[in-house]
């Protein structure tokens, strides 16, 4: 067509003959919004495994240049914010993205090392207004993530207090989410990596022996809070039963967290979450970090092995079971 049709025409074409002027404007810009949004899902480099290599390179980038933080950074960061906006060839925006994040985060290395609270102050600035804009999926997980390691360095000896509120602000961000907020980027960033965070601890911990930072009990706690939001949500919806089934749920996971190991909680409360909101996504990231807690567990324990790897097989064949019963039972359900 040689002319695009208004929201006028087009809902005259479908026979609409009601139509009030004043929704227009309101009309257009969500269109416009969900355009937006659909450019940027189409595009190549939002697969995971591509996200990971870019992620791989940029750190490499950034630990080879960290000693010059702004004689890197700043070019890096200049030059290819502005060849970013001029091409369109995804191989050489993959690159350009690739040393923008290198860019980016010496910046913020150098500034951190300068004043650590007032760029955390920044970060958190610029945070809070990218997540009023409908677009730019880019900008809030390098602000969310940039975010988060400022906070936990600041906060690294009540590292696990700070974890605890970065994990229930996502919680609460997930369930209850303010309107015109655009994505889930910034939430998933403070519900997964502080359980990332933790199954590091754990593997360093099993390899080298480290001793485990104290102070897990408060992420206990904290999670098992976060397991009982839900209810809060549903209340008027539940029974006393079932109140009472969320109550002792709860309580099973903070003796899990807290005796057991708090990886495990979180991932279960992860899948709660994707339960909840219906993400797919969100619970096959819970499923992957379970097993990697599963195994550093069992790895921990004071057997050999062997023993651990026949523990890691049985334990899998019995969720392997689990999942084939349950796929049954719905089908039978249906």
């Amino acid at each position: 067509m040689a002319s695009e049709l208004s929201i006028r025409q087009l809902l005259a074409c479908l026979d609409v003959s009601v139509f009030d002027p004043a929704m227009e404007p309101a009309l257009k810009k969500a269109g416009d919004i969900e355009a937006e949004q659909e450019k940027e899902n189409t595009d190549s480099f939002h697969t995971v495994p591509l996200l990971v290599v870019m992620a791989f390179a940029a750190s490499l980038c950034f630990y080879g240049l960290k000693a010059y933080p702004f004689a890197a950074g700043l070019p890096l960061f200049v030059f290819c914010r502005m060849a970013l906006q001029k091409t369109t060839s995804a191989l050489k925006r993959f690159f350009l993205r690739t040393y923008f994040f290198c860019g980016f985060f010496l910046l913020i290395k150098g500034l951190f090392d300068i004043s650590p609270v007032l760029t955390t102050a920044l970060l958190f600035v610029f945070l809070v207004c990218s997540l009023f804009k409908p677009a730019g999926r880019w900008q809030k997980a390098v602000l969310s993530v940039s975010f988060f390691f400022c906070m936990s360095f600041l906060c690294r000896n009540i590292l696990f207090l700070g974890m605890s509120l970065f994990s229930i602000a996502g919680t609460i961000a997930f369930l209850f989410p303010l309107k015109n907020t655009g994505g889930r980027i910034t939430e998933t960033v403070f519900t997964v990596f502080p359980l990332l965070l933790v199954l590091a601890g754990d593997i360093l911990s099993v390899s080298t022996g480290m001793p485990r930072i104290r102070g897990e009990w408060m992420m206990a706690l904290t999670l098992a809070v976060e397991a009982l939001l839900p209810l809060f949500a549903l209340w008027r919806d539940t029974e006393v039963n079932e109140r009472f089934l969320f109550l002792t749920g709860a309580v099973a996971l903070f003796l899990c967290g807290s005796f057991v190991s708090v990886g495990i909680e979180g991932c279960c409360v992860l899948f709660l979450i994707a339960f909840f909101i219906n993400s797919t996504a969100l619970a096959k990231t819970a499923m992957i970090l379970i097993a990697c807690f599963l195994a550093t567990l069992v790895l921990s324990l004071p057997v050999s092995l062997f023993s651990a790897a026949v523990v890691c097989v049985v334990t899998g064949g019995a969720f392997e079971f689990l999942r084939y019963r349950s796929g049954r039972f719905a089908a039978k359900k249906e």
